[in-house]
């Protein structure tokens, strides 16, 4: 059993044609975040007022109808 081993024949990672260079973005990093943190906020706050309304139907109809009246209006 031979073990000659040559730095040629040793690799280490993924072949190099599979290496591929990542495309800058047309943006900066910090701008990419915000918008990230601007966008999530907005989606939580969404979920929140749906979750509100929803809940109103435990209050009763006349709440859950106000809500809805509210809802039309807006």
């Amino acid at each position: 059993m031979s073990t000659d081993y040559t730095p040629e024949t040793i690799q280490v990672g993924p072949p190099p044609k599979t290496l591929r260079q990542r495309r800058p973005h047309l943006l900066p990093g910090w701008v990419l975040k915000a918008t990230m943190a601007v966008s999530g906020a907005l989606w939580v706050t969404f979920v929140a007022i749906h979750l509100f309304g929803n809940l109103k139907v435990f209050q009763g109809a006349d709440d859950f109808n106000g809500y809805a009246a509210w809802l039309r209006a807006a």
